[in-house]
């Protein structure tokens, strides 16, 4: 919401995604837990999670900018 909030316009504003947006494997508007509430195993699911992610948007940003 901050970023959204400091969107010079609206193509700008396009550009903003949440990090899981990337993961085909999670539900829309999915977001990263706070792993300090996941239990003994929080940092590990968040790892993975962001791990899966990045993968994605890595994949998303060969694919749209030729990287």
């Amino acid at each position: 919401r901050d970023l959204v909030a400091l969107a010079p316009d609206a193509a700008a504003e396009r550009k903003i995604a949440l990090l899981r947006a990337f993961d085909p494997a999670s539900a829309p508007g999915a977001s990263v837990p706070d792993p300090y509430y996941g239990g003994p195993d929080g940092f590990d699911e968040v790892l993975s999670i962001c791990l899966q992610s990045c993968r994605g948007l890595l994949a998303h940003l060969r694919r749209e900018h030729g990287l």
